[in-house]
């Protein structure tokens, strides 16, 4: 099945690399988080001859509550349950 084009909204699934000495290597990624697309550009990358590229950003999904000092926007319990997220409290 193809990938779909990248679009702001839209939630995927990133394979996370954790970095410390439990890392382990590529292919295997670590844990795979659900991420909303919050921007996407397109535009000539001169490091890559000129080549199209779209760059995304993203921001990871949590089920943990933010710490003393973090901020996070929470997900209202309908928009998560709309994504399939788990039945906890989810947070951008």
């Amino acid at each position: 099945m193809p990938l779909p084009e990248p679009q702001l909204g839209l939630v995927v699934h990133y394979g996370f690399v954790w970095a410390g000495g439990g890392r382990r290597p590529p292919p295997d990624a670590g844990k795979s988080r659900p991420c909303l697309i919050v921007d996407v550009e397109r535009g000539e990358e001169p490091a890559a001859g000129g080549r199209l590229v779209t760059r995304v950003t993203y921001l990871p999904i949590s089920h943990v509550a933010p710490r003393a000092g973090e901020q996070a926007i929470p997900i209202p319990p309908r928009v998560a349950r709309h994504l399939r997220l788990t039945h906890q409290a989810s947070y951008l």
